[in-house]
């Protein structure tokens, strides 16, 4: 049994009252079977509009995601027009659901969609400027979803800011593609089995941004401003982007990054760039073979920091900031390795600690004066290696300091220029 209904008639005829900024509505509602539905409205002329579909049984549809499809067969929502409120739902619960929602040249835009049972796809996509919206949550089976939000940003929406999409997938087959051109939000939340999710965030963001995978095949892609948290399984993330520009307030100007990892075969990456403010990029990762890569840039106080506990650990920083950058490698047991790169004018800081296992370790500072660099080693296979100083421009004052305490130790340390302080002590 199908069920069909344009709701463009009825919202034309809502119109017809001749309010100035009328209100009109579509609700279509079905139970039971290969249940199709469709509503298209317009804002043109102001007003507000608002669309529900609610379906429940077996074959739901509600436009096509594969193929960006809202139409009189495919079915789904539409909305155009940019001069009124708009919101949208499909809510679909048992079986083959699909869901979409359009809408294109929006301004009070918000649309949801829900679906809660088996081989779920999902899809909103929405356009043009103003007010905030998105959201799609998934509940249990074959999930997928991609979500797409463009907004105009005319001045960050006259400093209004908005933006927002969430998307909530829970146990089994989860997917996500996230596009958000626009300020602020971002966030998805998967909880649990193939996950997987690609973000994609614009530029000039207001603190955006948070992915979270809990159990399973997790891999995550995002693109700027930051957190990226998984638990347990075949871990990833990678963390990319350009911050170049406005970030919102002066005290909130610069990036903030932090990819935390939990268990199994981490890896994690952030390379993050910003032109105003401090950065600041985060690694925590736990047991199984992590590897972690951070490259972050700035003009003032880049702060970079990894921390592993566990295995077959690697680490690796590269850091330029025209001054007072700072980096900081924690590793915990087994494969130990690190090296560390800065770059910048004065005021470097950087240190690497690590314990009972096959260490290496090495620290590069270019900087001119006033940099520091630590390197400590308890146990194993120690080796450690400093350089600092730069031979087109004289350096001075740097300090130099290796610690290894237990089994094979070697290390060196190499300065240029004046009034340097260098100290290696093993025990």
């Amino acid at each position: 049994m199908k069920h069909r209904l344009s709701a463009i008639v009825l919202a034309q005829i809502l119109a017809l009252g001749g309010a100035a900024h009328a209100q009109t509505s579509a609700s279509i509602n079905q139970t039971g079977q290969d249940n199709t539905a469709y509503a298209e409205q317009s804002a043109n002329s102001g007003g507000s509009i608002a669309a529900t579909i609610v379906q429940s049984g077996t074959g739901n549809h509600a436009g096509s995601p594969d193929g960006a499809t809202v139409s009189l067969t495919a079915g789904g929502i539409l909305q155009t027009g940019n001069r009124g409120n708009t919101t949208a739902e499909v809510r679909q619960t048992g079986n083959n659901n699909l869901g979409m929602v359009v809408q294109e040249g929006v301004t009070g835009k918000y649309a949801r969609l829900t679906q809660t049972g088996n081989s779920n796809t999902g899809s909103i996509a929405q356009q043009g400027g103003s007010n905030g919206g998105a959201a799609l949550t998934q509940v249990g089976d074959d999930h997928r979803a991609a979500v797409r939000v463009v907004s105009a940003n005319p001045r960050f929406e006259s400093i209004g800011f908005t933006g927002v999409v969430e998307v909530t997938q829970f146990h089994r087959g989860n997917r996500a593609e996230v596009l958000h051109t626009g300020v602020g939000k971002t966030t998805l939340v998967q909880a649990g089995i193939n996950n997987t999710a690609k973000l994609d965030s614009p530029t000039n963001l207001v603190r955006g941004l948070t992915v979270e995978q809990y159990g399973r095949d997790n891999t995550v892609s995002a693109s700027t401003i930051g957190s990226v948290r998984q638990y347990g399984a075949t871990n990833n993330a990678n963390l990319t982007g350009s911050s170049s520009g406005f970030q919102g307030p002066p005290e909130e100007y610069g990036a903030r990054n932090l990819i935390e990892q939990n268990g199994t075969l981490n890896s994690a990456s952030i390379n993050q760039r910003a032109s105003h403010g401090d950065i600041v990029a985060s690694i925590n990762q736990q047991g199984s073979s992590n590897v972690a890569s951070i490259e972050t840039s700035g003009r003032f106080g880049a702060t970079t920091q990894i921390e592993q506990r566990g295995l077959a650990n690697t680490a690796s920083i590269s850091q330029s900031a025209f001054q007072a950058g700072n980096i900081s490698i924690s590793q915990q047991g087994t494969g130990h390795r690190s090296t560390v790169q800065q770059r910048g004018f004065a005021l470097e800081q950087a240190s690497t600690a690590q314990t009972g296992g096959n260490n290496t370790a090495e620290i590069v500072q270019a900087g001119y004066l006033y940099n520091e660099a630590l390197i400590s080693q308890d146990g194993y296979r120690n080796r450690a290696v400093v350089a600092q100083g730069n031979s087109t421009v004289e350096s001075y004052s740097n300090v130099a300091k290796i610690y290894q305490q237990g089994n094979d130790f070697q290390a060196a340390i190499g300065q240029v220029g004046t009034s340097n302080h260098a100290v290696i002590r093993q025990r």
